[in-house]
């Protein structure tokens, strides 16, 4: 049971703003958005968007890990293997239950090599060969390639034949790219890392698998987007002797709606733990999040001051507030960070497993009109209209409406 210092519970009454975010359970959902506005709103609540391509029980995802194993990797390869083993299972856990996976890069269980272990991979990376590592039975493949530097993009797009149809057609395909180095393709590099991404993409979409299994890839790295420990700042240092900024795989991201985790963060290389908490996390959420009903939200609002939650098909809700997941505990509701907008974990894993609904995030927000609204005088919460005298009251006169001053919407 929680604190009421960390639980805020908000009875049913009027705000001055919604906006209504409605995420429906189908094989692709769009948001639907509607909003009402009232005297005292400073326009909209906001906007956000989420979609998901599953339902629960056949929830699938493709995924492509890209890992440089050439020599300049060798204080981050052991964390990168360990960190492999376990997310796998961790992304199962969340409901993704049909995983399509293929590895590349050098084989092994050493040194800069890389290896997964069973359940996915066929044999204990301790004695697996390159033949017995590959599991077709539990859909993971290991493609032996010694990947360069500079060459993630290009050994993938390379070896997309080897990868042939080994995929979940119409799945939603997840690149992760694993380097300390810049990314070079074709004739371009260092100084044009826009080009070697817009040549990259142009080279996968021209593949003739592209429309059955890479349609709106979407592109993840877990890469150095910094040069220095201090973003900008030469005199704290690099946080890697080799690091170069992988400019390209930071613009394939943006582009694709993917995330970048920057191994700057990875402070102790030599911890699994740190490393999928910080490095592999964020990407199993952002698979989940769209392939399965979407857990987390975007784009609440400066002036929120609180959310309802509420399951549609039997109008349960979850609308108690938590500061973090850790105060959630076991219990249903939400919690707010930054512009982000989470249900809480049990929530999450509850509507998750559920069908034939949506989820309705209702945002709720006080603020005074600006100045400049088109009102003859600027107005406050205790601001009302006088019905009687309607054409003449300076307070909102071609708005007022009602004996409470309510507006009607067109501000």
């Amino acid at each position: 049971q929680q604190s009421k210092a960390t639980q805020r519970k908000h009875p049913s009454t009027m705000f001055v703003s919604r906006q209504t975010l409605s995420i429906a359970v189908a094989l692709v959902a769009l948001m639907t958005v509607t909003a009402t506005v009232s005297v005292h709103a400073e326009g909209t609540c906001g906007s956000d968007s989420s979609a998901y391509s599953s339902t629960p029980g056949d929830a699938a995802a493709n995924l492509i890990f890209v890992v440089d194993t050439s020599g300049s990797m060798g204080q981050e390869a052991a964390g990168v293997r360990d960190g492999l083993n376990t997310f796998i299972n961790d992304l199962k856990a969340t409901g993704v239950s049909d995983l399509h996976i293929h590895l590349l890069g050098d084989f092994g269980n050493s040194g800069t090599r890389v290896c997964i272990d069973p359940p996915a991979g066929g044999a204990d990376c301790s004695t697996a060969t390159e033949t017995t590592t590959q599991n077709p039975a539990g859909k993971y493949w290991h493609h032996t390639v010694d990947v360069g530097s500079h060459d993630s993009l290009h050994d993938l797009e390379s070896h997309l034949d080897d990868i042939g149809t080994n995929l979940k057609p119409n799945g939603k395909t997840f690149i992760v790219v694993i380097s300390d180095d810049g990314e070079y393709f074709g004739n371009n590099y260092d100084s044009n890392p826009q080009g070697a991404w817009d040549a990259f993409k142009a080279a996968v979409q021209a593949h003739p698998n592209y429309s059955t299994y890479y349609q709106d890839f979407v592109l993840n790295g877990i890469i150095y987007a910094r040069q220095y420990n201090t973003a900008g700042d030469s005199s704290s240092g690099q946080c890697n002797g080799y690091v170069d900024v992988n400019e390209p795989v930071l613009i394939g991201a943006a582009d694709t709606g993917g995330v970048v985790n920057d191994m700057c963060d990875w402070i102790d290389k030599n911890d699994p733990v740190e490393f999928r908490e910080k490095m592999l996390d964020p990407i199993i959420q952002t698979v989940a999040n769209t392939v399965l009903i979407s857990c987390e939200y975007s784009g609440v609002p400066a002036e929120f001051d609180h959310a309802t939650v509420v399951w549609s098909g039997d109008n349960r809700s979850y609308n108690d507030q938590y500061a973090d997941a850790t105060n959630c505990g076991t219990s249903h509701g939400y919690y707010v960070v930054g512009d982000k907008l989470h249900l809480c974990p049990a929530t999450c894993t509850e509507v998750r497993g559920l069908t034939s609904g949506q989820v309705n995030v209702n945002y709720f927000c006080s603020a005074a009109i600006p100045s400049d609204d088109g009102c003859p005088n600027e107005h406050t919460a205790a601001d009302t209209c006088n019905p009687a005298s309607a054409s003449t009251d300076k307070k909102c006169v071609t708005l007022c409406v009602g004996e409470t001053g309510e507006c009607n919407g067109t501000v």
